[in-house]
Formats: C-alpha cells, structure tokens, sequence
C-alpha cells in the first residue's frame, strides 16, 4: 500500500513540477525531426545505414526518431500528445529509481532520492524539451534493466535477466551514454562474480553486436558532435568542468552550502564505509567521461540535457548517503532530506524561468511555420540558415505529409541588407519580435544601416553543417565539376541554378574535419531561363594538413539552400560517395 501510494506520489509530482510543459508548442529540433519521422518507417532508420545516417552523423541513436514516429500515429502532429507521453516517461524514471533504491534502502529514503532527481535543474529543463526524449527513455530503460538484473540475481532467474537484457539494448539504441551499463552491473554485491558474469553476458553480447553495428552504419567506434579543435585549453575544459556543481546546485550561499552538506555526505558514507567503493568509481567514470569530448564544444554551460545523466547518479548517492547516517533520537535526517529538496526545487524553478523567454520565442515561430502563411518570408537574426530552414519548415514537410496541410514553403532570409530586394515583390516580410513575443512585419525600404536600398548581388555564405543533422535529400540545380586538393587546401568548382527572385544562396559542407579558412567566389552567368538563373562558384577550404585535406575530399558533401530553395545536395561529377543523402522515398 504505501509503495503503491509513493508511485502515484512521484507521478503527481512529476506533472505538477512540469505542468507547464502540457501547453507548449513544438520548440528547438522538434520541426525537423517530425519532418525525418513523417518520411521513414522504423525498419528505414533502423535497418537501412543511409537512412540511419541522415538523422546523425556521429551518433547512432535510431529510438529518438521512433519516439516521434510512435507519438505521430497517436496524437498526430499535435504537441499536447508529445508532451504528455514526454512526461510520462520522466515519471517512469523517478518511479524506477525509486524501485531500484528500495532494493537497499528504506521507503522514506529511496523516495527522497527519486524526488530530488525530478526536482532537479536538469530534470525540469529536460521535461521541456521534446527532442531530447531519448535521454529519458534511455534512463528508465537502463534502470529497469539494472532492476531485473539484480532480481536475476536474487533468484538465480535467466528470464529475468534475458529481460534485463532487453532493457539494455533498448536503452543503448535510445542514447550511447547508456552503452557501458553490463561493466557497471559486475560491481553489484549481490551472489558471486562468476554468476553476475554470467548473467551479464548476454548484455555484453549486444554490446559487441552494437559496436559492429556502430562501426558499420557510421565507420567509427566514437561519436561527439565535432572532432576538430575549437581553441578551446584543457584549462578552460578544465574549469567548465568544475563550474558542473555550481550549474547543479546554483550560487547563492544557500546553494553552496548544499552542496558542502552532498560533499560530506558521500565524504562520511565513504568513510564509514557504507558505499559500494568500486561499484561507485566504475559508475562515476562511466557516466562522467563521456562528457569530456563535450567541452568547450559545444560545452557544458547549463544544467541541460549532458547533466542529466551526472544529476541522476548524485541523487541516488545523496539518498544512500542520507540513508546511512546515525539514525539518533531526533529526525535530523528528515530535516537535511527537506533542505535539499527545496534548495534544488528553487534553483530548478530559477533556471527554468530564465530560459522561458527563450521557449516562448521558440512557440512563437513554430505557430507561424504551422499557419498558412502564403508568399511569407521569414527573417531571422540567427545566421545558421541551414538550422531555421530543415527545422522550422520541416514541420510544414510534416504537416503536408501526415494531415495534407498543401503549405507552402515559407521562405527564410538571415541578411537583413537584402531585404529591399524583396520590397516589389508580393512576399509578406516578418520577423520575431523578442519584445512582445510575436511576430511582426518588416518594412523592406529601411535597410540595417539605414542607407540607401542595395540591389542583391550573389553572395554564398559559408559554413559547416553541424547538429541537427539533415534527413536525406534531393538533387540541386547544379554540378560540382571538379574537386582536388593541393597541399593544404581542397578547391571545388561548379555551378548551381536558383529561382530569379531568389537571393542569399549558401552552401553547406558535410565534412569530417572544419576548414581553417575559406575562400569563394560566385558570379551570374549569362545562362539562364525563365524560371532559373545559373551561378558559378569557385571554393576553397583551407585545412590543417595535407593529410586532412584529402581525408576531407574522400568524406566531403556539397550542399545549398536559398531564402526560397530547400537543402539540396549538390552532385558530383567526379564522386558519388554522397549517394547516401538522397532520398530513396
């Protein structure tokens, strides 16, 4: 009775602390991800390796697209479902967690752990954000697995831990932080070492045939977002990777003296003993070395999605501390367990509220890309085109695709001296106001510096793809006629055609390694046709090495977009290697 009491606690306490969340919109990587979801079935992103491919580069993590692919068939393209079913899961991991603890602690205790990692900054951001969903799902999964292993072990049972087996590979395939999960299993007191081998080695098993996978879906054993330099020090890694505690628990007095009272806490657990050492240290390494690869880019500064993890791993050992205090005649413990809460509760409510505006702006645009806006051109102060575009009308790919919605791409510009180009012409020019949280229209006579109106000459903006990544694609209007290196450099040369009322093209390279410099030119050729005027460009991109660079030109892919042409990869007369972008439905 009290169990089942403690459980429908945490689910209350769950949405009450998340409430919010049930009328947001859609908001950061939502739009293209349902694109990638509405075009794909799971046996595409699971089982065909260019398909897992277009939804990341560097990371094999096919159970996120089937959380919005399973969501779509529920609710449809509507966000109340996504956020509903988002939450759900988040108090399927406070409940589990609280299961799992009461394996060795007391109610009251293993309840007092489950609730401060759901009052936690991460927990609560975490709890707004829909594309990471798999962070969560992996969580509970890899919990419920550590849960029917131990009951494994108790009772000698290899179904039950062919089912934790089972919990495992779905938590692998949700996120690769979970992959080491079988080595933390072994350090688990309970029965002998040669039995908790056995019963892991069906988990280690699917950590070799995971790792095959990898390797052959993406042809590393390692992912990460970027593998170049960003002039980043280990010192500067270094002190981010101090300032964790402080993202975790804040910085006011009060703050820091919660997180002197956590310190010796685990300080006299581990003094008096009363803590797994090793299991603590394998656990600790575990889930903190994957973050090293994440500093300085794209960095550690909030207490968002890549503290998730690290916040549920304190909360278990803040709880198992707590437990093993003197229990002497007064319920000091109760009090300390209280303190935590609410100081954790407050700095979560604290950091959320300082990131809503940045959810609200988020709502904002998505309502404008899901309404019809016919002959609308958006403009955004954020210079990563390549972003906006698969992302905010992806979630027009996604209506059009699920609901028929027939909307019209929205076209989206960044520089703001091109916009009097547009002044003649019947497109609706907007912009999000930070303001008045809304979206406004822009009159196109008044240019950034307030000069006379510039014509729009071609002009191709450079940068390098990075997350989110892109769904396959089409063909472009164009060719890249010749690719070669020379020393350090890489040069491409070729043409594109656009729309005449078409302006601010950019490219986009898919690359292993960033350029240290680039360099271009373009220029409008007298070819053209009512409908498509053609472009030459001329590229180069400097790299560290020689070796880089042909590295480089082996893995490289050329795409394009423009205000009103979608992400199109360029194709290539002299290799075929980016075959893997197009789209096969």
């Amino acid at each position: 009775m009290a169990t089942t009491a403690t459980i429908l606690t945490l689910l209350v306490v769950t949405f009450f602390a998340n409430h919010t969340a049930l009328s947001a919109f859609w908001r950061f990587d939502d739009g293209w991800l349902l694109d990638y979801a509405s075009r794909f079935s799971p046996s595409d992103y699971f089982l065909v390796p260019a398909i897992t491919r277009g939804y990341s580069f560097n990371n094999l993590t096919p159970f996120n697209p089937l959380i919005y692919d399973l969501n779509l068939w529920l609710f449809g393209v509507s966000p109340r479902g996504f956020y509903l079913q988002h939450l759900t899961v988040m108090a399927g991991c406070g409940i589990a967690t609280f299961l799992l603890l009461r394996f060795w602690l007391d109610l009251r205790f293993a309840l007092s752990g489950a609730l401060l990692f759901l009052l936690g900054a991460p927990s609560l951001i975490v709890s707004q954000q829909l594309m990471v969903g798999h962070y969560i799902a992996g969580l509970m999964f890899s919990i419920l697995a550590v849960h029917f292993y131990v009951r494994s072990l108790e009772r000698a049972s290899w179904r039950l831990a062919l089912t934790a087996t089972l919990c495992y590979m779905l938590a692998s395939v949700c996120k690769e932080i979970y992959v080491p999960l079988p080595i933390i299993l072994l350090f688990i007191n309970k029965a002998t070492p040669n039995r908790r081998l056995m019963h892991a080695a069906p988990m280690f098993t699917w950590t070799l045939c995971y790792t095959l996978w990898r390797f052959l879906v993406l042809g590393s054993l390692i992912g990460g977002y970027d593998a170049s330099p960003h002039g980043h020090s280990w010192s500067d890694k270094l002190l981010e990777f101090i300032a964790i505690p402080q993202l975790l628990f804040g910085t006011t007095p009060l703050n820091i003296a919660v997180m002197a009272i956590v310190v010796a806490l685990v300080g006299y657990t581990l003094y008096r003993k009363r803590l797994n050492l090793p299991l603590t240290m394998v656990t600790g390494a575990a889930v903190l070395l994957p973050m090293v690869p994440l500093l300085g880019f794209p960095g550690i500064t909030r207490p968002d999605r890549y503290l998730f993890l690290p916040w549920w791993l304190i909360s278990i050992i803040t709880a198992i501390a707590l437990a093993n205090l003197p229990a002497w005649r007064y319920p000091y413990r109760r009090g300390i367990s209280l303190l935590l809460l609410l100081s954790v509760a407050v700095h979560a409510h604290q950091v959320r509220d300082s990131v809503q505006p940045r959810l609200d702006g988020f709502d904002t645009v998505y309502r404008l890309f899901t309404s019809p806006a016919p002959n609308t051109v958006f403009f955004s102060n954020n210079k990563n085109a390549y972003h906006q575009d698969t992302v905010l009308n992806g979630i027009r790919n996604a209506l059009n695709k699920v609901d028929g919605a027939g909307l019209q791409r929205v076209g989206i510009l960044t520089q703001r001296d091109y916009l009097p180009s547009l002044k003649n012409t019947d497109y609706s020019m907007v912009e999000y106001d930070q303001s008045c949280n809304c979206i406004r229209e822009i009159d196109a006579r008044i240019t950034a510096n307030g000069t006379a109106e510039q014509a729009w000459q071609p002009a191709i903006l450079v940068v390098t793809l990075s997350p989110p990544y892109p769904p396959l694609f089409e063909h472009a209007n164009g060719v890249i006629e010749a690719i070669s290196t020379k020393g350090k450099n890489l040069y491409l040369t070729g043409w594109t055609e656009l729309p005449p009322e078409d302006i601010e093209q950019q490219f986009l390279f898919v690359t292993p390694y960033r350029p240290e410099q680039t360099q271009l030119s373009s220029f409008k050729t007298d070819t053209h046709t009512q409908h498509r005027q053609r472009y030459r460009f001329d590229l180069r991109l400097k790299y560290p090495d020689e070796a880089t660079a042909q590295y480089s030109q082996s893995r490289l892919c050329l795409l394009t977009r423009s205000m009103l042409t979608p992400v199109r990869l360029i194709q290539s007369t002299r290799q075929d290697g980016c075959g893997g972008f197009l789209r096969s439905h």
